[in-house]
Order: C-alpha cells, then structure tokens, then sequence
C-alpha cells in the first residue's frame, strides 16, 4: 500500500484556507477559534516565531488552559485520579525541562509583562484547574469570551466579601 502525505493545500478549498490563514495572521481573534486553534497549533509545530514578537508555544499555552484546564478541574471530591489532557502537556506544545525558569511574555495573564514559564503554568492552573473553572469558548460569541476571560484571569474566581456579607454568609 503506497503511503501518500497529507497537506491541507491538497484540498479542494486550499484557496479559502490561505484565506482564513493570512486573516489569521493579521489578527487572530477575527477567524473562528477552531481555525484560530488550528493555526496556532501548526505554526508550534513549525517552530515559528509569534507575529507578537514573542513566544507562539505562550499564547498556545494559554489558549489551551482556557480551553481545556477545567478538565482538571477539582470539581468531584471523589475523583482523585485525573488525567491531564494531551493538550495541557507542555512538551507536546513545544517547551522544554530547562525552560520552566526562563522568563516569557505573559500577555497580559499577569500584572508583570515577562515572568517564569513556571509562574504562568501555576497561574493558568490556579485559575482554570481549581474547585471552579469555566470553558465558554466553543459556545459563546467572541465578545462574551473575552469579557468572561479576563473576569475569571483577574479575579482567580475569588470572591472579595465584606465583613458583614462574610457574617451574613456564616449565619445561614
């Protein structure tokens, strides 16, 4: 049985793809996350360089903790045994052991521009794999998407009570 290589320019639509390919590299949030995904994932794999002017493998790395973090999410006290996702797996996406010390942009993840790849792995973990988590990004408009992120990026789904809300709340 020959053995034939696959490339998306075999395809019939190759010309719409290079379509959605160059909007993607004008500005990424404009394409369907599914091609946005795709994309990313296909210039990790080339070891391309972002068009941010930083780290392609960060932006992926984010991307994936927002899309599939809450599969870890501790959210069944009686499940003690998760699986991470493949997609969560820093190698597959490109970093490496002597990486995890070395400072990357962090996009706006962060309240610094640049912080340890260690940092960002603890933060994107805090945020989408605790008690509480959130994945609205296959189901909702952009607009919504990026409202719901940067509450739940900023505030780290803690919740700031007064004391008399605190009391109120211990009482009943």
């Amino acid at each position: 049985m020959a053995s034939h290589s696959f490339s998306y320019f075999q395809l019939e639509n190759a010309q719409e793809i290079e379509h959605i390919y160059a909007a993607f590299r004008k500005n990424p949030q404009s394409i369907a996350p599914s091609w946005r995904y795709f994309f990313e994932g296909m210039e990790v794999g080339q070891g391309q360089e972002s068009r941010y002017g930083g780290d392609d493998r960060i932006s992926c790395l984010i991307e994936r903790y927002r899309r599939f973090g809450h599969c870890i999410a501790k959210t069944n006290p009686l499940c003690t045994d998760l699986v991470i996702p493949p997609e969560l797996d820093i190698y597959r996406i490109g970093f490496h052991a002597q990486e995890l010390y070395q400072l990357f942009p962090t996009y706006g993840l962060l309240s610094q521009s640049e912080a340890p790849l260690a940092e960002i792995i603890k933060s994107l973990e805090e945020i989408y794999c605790r008690s509480a988590s959130v994945e609205c990004g296959s189901c909702c408009p952009q607009e919504i998407v990026h409202w719901i992120q940067e509450r739940v990026e900023r505030e780290r789904f803690r919740m700031q009570l007064t004391a008399e809300e605190k009391r109120r709340l211990s009482i009943n």
